[in-house]
């Protein structure tokens, strides 16, 4: 078993446990089982209240009834842990389009199984005894309240791929319904039967409750607010190392990334599939590579690069840019960050423009007036540091690896290193910095030509 998964690629990119890893995993365990405790108590605590209330026959009676009822949660369940790991996989938008096209269709499904399991309501007196007759008016009630199981499933599984498998249990409360109370005066099955209605009363609305509490959180995924955000990359890995974290943040908050590499990462360095797979990792939706020489684009006339950037800039229309900082060692980050100026200037469209630091280039400049990079914008990557280190584990298998053995700037290391440092410099466990080129506020009607 461990074979296979390894040939299908479960394990590709793993690389030594770090703390930062363990307590997100500690963070969403525990918000797991604290779900899931919720969970259980809310079903299994109105048994007690009944045994208390009616006695051991009506329990029975209740027990019998509920326990038929909720075979429609067996491939209810089976969806959302089939559904889970599809979802966390592909993440963000691409994650929640997908939910709400399967909330349609396994809605349907409890309510179509429901009817052959209230044809089978009525075979409990044959098979358990007459005395059992009282429990199919309770069994078709629950069948009742399950009804809307298939849609909280793929919710479910939405939010546990989301990183808030809690989230699913907000609404549930103790089945702590006084109907059963103020029976006392009836018969067992009476009292049984209000408890049941009361059980019901409760499970249908929190299935309810649940899909529209959740639905706020796949449109947020998803939805209307999507910024469209360019990552400039002058060569393959750049992307990773200057804004792999706040790429990540991006994609998990539902945004639209597209990476556009400058120079032809076939050659030298074969770096173009790690780049692809680099993408996948951090949830970039579209990599484009123009194709220049690497490390020579400084040896064109600018304008040639400038064109098809500007034409991918008119075709994607971002709102936000990443790119070079201006000032790098590096020539052909310089031409990057020289050729997205023209491309994104006033009247493209573009709100807002931010240089990054691209390690083992942007420290190596003279420290001479006008040089030095001086961040005014910090994005809180303590979520998604681990992303952006796996994404740059990709790179490791470049016929000449981008990666190099700690303290050079480009090893593991020095990435967490880096991030935690600008995480001191604003408070935060670990950040990307980047400069603020341009940012234009303005009304949302506003037409991108400014009219």
């Amino acid at each position: 078993a461990w074979v296979r998964l390894s040939r299908r690629g479960l394990f590709a990119g793993g690389g030594k446990p770090t703390l930062s890893l363990a307590t997100r995993i500690a963070r969403y365990g525990v918000s797991a089982q604290v779900g899931s405790l919720l969970i259980l108590l809310n079903e299994r605590l109105d048994f007690a209240i009944v045994a208390a209330i009616v006695g051991p026959a009506a329990l029975g009676i209740y027990a019998v009834a509920s326990k038929l009822a909720e075979l429609l949660r067996v491939p209810t369940t089976a969806i959302q842990y089939v559904l889970y790991p599809q979802y966390s996989r592909v993440g963000g938008k691409e994650a929640a389009v997908r939910a709400r096209k399967m909330m349609r269709r396994a809605g349907w499904l409890p309510i179509a199984l429901a009817f052959p399991l209230a044809g089978g309501a009525f075979l409990l007196p044959v098979v358990y005894g007459g005395q059992f007759r009282s429990a199919i008016v309770p069994t078709l009630i629950l069948l009742g309240g399950l009804a809307g199981a298939g849609v909280s499933s793929v919710v479910t599984a939405f939010l546990f791929a989301d990183g808030r498998p809690g989230l699913n249990s907000g609404r549930a409360r103790p089945c702590s319904d006084p109907t059963p109370r103020r029976a006392r005066g009836r018969d067992r099955e009476h009292r049984s039967l209000s408890d049941d209605i009361g059980s019901a009363s409760v499970v249908l609305p929190r299935c309810v409750a649940l899909t529209r509490r959740a639905a706020g959180g796949v449109h947020a995924a998803g939805g209307g607010d999507d910024v469209r955000v360019l990552v400039v990359s002058a060569h393959p890995d750049d992307e990773t190392l200057g804004a792999g974290g706040t790429v990540a943040r991006h994609a998990r908050r539902g945004d639209e990334v597209w990476v556009c590499v400058l120079t032809d990462g076939r050659a030298p360095y074969g770096a173009a599939e790690c780049t692809l797979r680099a993408a996948d990792v951090l949830g970039v939706k579209k990599v484009v590579f123009l194709g220049f020489p690497d490390q020579r684009l400084d040896e064109g006339a600018l304008l040639d690069v400038i064109r098809p950037l500007e034409q991918l800039v008119a075709d994607f229309r971002p709102e936000v840019v990443y790119t070079h900082y201006g000032n790098d060692v590096n020539q052909d980050h310089r031409v990057a960050f020289n050729a997205t100026m023209v491309a994104t200037r006033p009247g493209s469209g573009v709100r807002r423009v931010l240089a990054f630091e691209a390690a083992s280039s942007t420290e190596w400049v003279p420290p001479f007036g006008g040089n030095v990079f001086a961040p005014s914008v910090y994005v809180d990557i303590t979520d998604t540091l681990q992303a952006k280190v796996d994404a740059m584990r990709c790179y490791s298998d470049a016929r000449e690896s981008e990666v190099r053995p700690y303290p050079h700037p480009r090893s593991y290391e020095a990435i967490e290193v880096y991030a935690k440092r600008h995480g001191v410099e604003c408070g935060l466990y670990a950040a990307e910095a980047f400069m603020l080129v341009r940012e234009v506020i303005a009304d949302e009607e506003e037409t991108a030509d400014g009219t």
